[in-house]
């Protein structure tokens, strides 16, 4: 079998399974708009799987102390950003903004 065919392959097992979430899937407590227009395969199958951004959300509680600012350099969905603030480990006061280089 050829690349090219396993990459069509792919991605049409890929929009299956993004069809049979209907829009958005949960992960951690946090839901993602599903859409294929600004979202890659890779990533796509990274959400359906449940890794995105995997190790990085585990870490959080222990990589960012109390009184700490944080500063993600390159957001994309915003996930992590969502994690951090959200988390009860960590404590964020004042004001909390999220900025991304190509807004939609």
């Amino acid at each position: 079998m050829n690349l090219t065919r396993k990459v069509k392959q792919f991605r049409l097992r890929l929009r299956q399974k993004i069809a049979r979430l209907k829009g958005s899937i949960r992960l951690n407590d946090v839901v993602i708009p599903i859409d294929e227009s600004i979202i890659s395969p890779p990533i796509l199958q990274a959400i359906c799987n449940g890794t995105y951004e995997g190790k990085e959300s585990k870490e959080i509680g222990r990589i960012i102390q109390p009184g700490e600012r944080v500063l993600e350099i390159g957001v994309g969905l915003g996930y992590v950003s969502t994690i951090i603030l959200r988390n009860e480990l960590v404590s964020i006061s004042g004001i909390n903004a999220i900025f991304s280089v190509n807004p939609l």
